[in-house]
């Protein structure tokens, strides 16, 4: 449909079932531990390969922090859209592909996995650039 009031709602209760069926959903659900190491390592090799620091990368793309507070973006969340940028594509290169409906995001350090057609965070890697 091409009306933004009908997707809006196809949108927030697609959202509400997910976080219903994910009430108890916590941060390393999906990045454990050892996915964890495995995607900082992939994410610091992927900025070495581009001739970028990680402090390089953080003043390149600076993280408006007015908008909202890193530390208020959490799993099972609603993702503020105007919150982070994408990530770099010689990090996409590194990262494990994802379905078409979700998605990594950078905000501040941390990488999010968010699921686009609902607007919501599956789950946070804390520090993901070091």
């Amino acid at each position: 449909t091409g009306d933004p009031a009908q997707l809006q709602r196809a949108e927030n209760g697609l959202a509400d079932r997910l976080h219903t069926a994910r009430k108890h959903a916590q941060v390393g659900e999906i990045f454990s531990d050892d996915v964890a190491r495995a995607l900082r390592h992939d994410i610091r090799e992927g900025l070495r390969a581009q001739g970028i620091s990680p402090p390089e990368l953080l003043a390149t793309n600076r993280w408006d922090a007015s908008r909202i507070p890193i530390r208020d973006i959490s799993v099972n969340a609603r993702f503020p859209w105007n919150s982070g940028w994408d990530v770099p594509p010689s990090n996409l290169e590194v990262l494990p592909p994802t379905p078409e409906v979700l998605e990594y995001r950078l905000v501040g350090r941390d990488l999010l996995l968010i699921d686009v057609g609902a607007d919501l965070v599956v789950d946070v890697l804390r520090q993901a650039v070091e």
